[in-house]
C-alpha cells in the first residue's frame, strides 16, 4: 500500500496458499483509491495486531498474520452481512462475493455514471474492453 499516495501497488499475487508473481506483467501496477476508502483502509491497519508496512491488510488471525484472509471468509463472515444489512437482496443458494463488486461497478459507470467504455476498462485493469462485463459480443448498446 502506498499510503502517502492512496494507491495500492499490485506486484505479487496470491493464489493457491502461496505467494507469487501476478499472472501478467501488464498486471503489475498501480490502483487509485478514494480517498474516503485509502483513509478507513489505513485505520483499519493501524488497529489490526500485523500493523507493519510489509503485513496483509486483512490478514487471517487464525493463521496469526502470516496469510491474508480466505476471500470466502471474508465474503462468508463480512461481505455477504453488510450486502444484507444494505438491501442487497441475495436469493437463498446464490453466489455473491467480491467479483459482483466489480460488476456492478463497471454497470454503474457505464449506465449511471455514464463513463466511456475505454475508460472503465482501464479503471478496472481489462486488457479487453469485452472483460470488464458491460460490453459482450453481439449485444449492442
Amino acid at each position: 500500500m502506498l499510503w502517502e499516495e492512496a494507491k495500492i501497488a499490485i506486484t505479487k499475487r496470491w493464489s493457491r496458499g502461496k505467494d507469487g508473481p501476478t499472472k501478467t506483467r501488464k498486471a503489475e501496477g498501480h490502483v487509485a483509491l478514494h480517498p474516503v476508502l485509502a483513509c478507513q483502509l489505513m485505520e483499519w491497519h493501524a488497529q489490526t495486531p500485523y500493523a507493519k508496512a510489509t503485513d496483509f491488510i486483512f490478514p487471517s488471525l487464525k493463521a496469526e498474520g502470516r496469510v491474508p484472509l480466505s476471500p470466502a471468509v471474508f465474503v462468508a463472515d463480512h461481505l455477504r452481512p453488510a450486502a444484507l444489512k444494505a438491501g442487497v437482496q441475495i436469493p437463498d443458494g446464490h453466489r455473491f462475493g467480491l467479483h459482483n463488486l466489480r460488476h456492478s461497478l463497471s454497470h454503474w459507470l457505464v449506465n449511471k455514471a455514464k463513463v466511456a467504455p475505454k475508460v472503465v476498462q482501464t479503471i478496472l485493469r481489462h486488457s479487453r474492453i469485452h472483460d470488464a462485463g458491460y460490453l459482450h459480443p453481439g449485444r449492442r448498446r
